[in-house]
């Protein structure tokens, strides 16, 4: 884990969570309980960036808790499991 992996699952996540709540009340015939940014796609913008920031800011805190910490026992074990299946480094 780190910030860049952190940055592309914010990415992902920001892309999903804009796009489903642009498309979501036409899609089901209900009025949208908040006013949107003119242009519409400003809000698929705004929460990829934020899911981007946010996402690089918590793989950057996870890699440094884990250096800290060493990994986990559950992250020693899906490695050994991985190396076992010929997936390891």
């Amino acid at each position: 884990m780190g910030a860049a992996i952190g940055l592309r699952r914010g990415v992902v996540a920001g892309l999903i969570f804009g796009s489903s709540i642009l498309i979501g009340p036409p899609d089901h015939g209900a009025d949208a309980k908040a006013d949107l940014p003119n242009p519409e796609i400003l809000l698929i913008a705004i929460t990829t960036g934020l899911g981007a920031a946010f996402g690089a800011l918590g793989g950057w805190l996870r890699e440094r808790v884990t250096r800290r910490q060493g990994p986990s026992p559950r992250q020693l074990r899906r490695n050994s499991l991985a190396e076992l299946g010929g997936f390891g480094q």
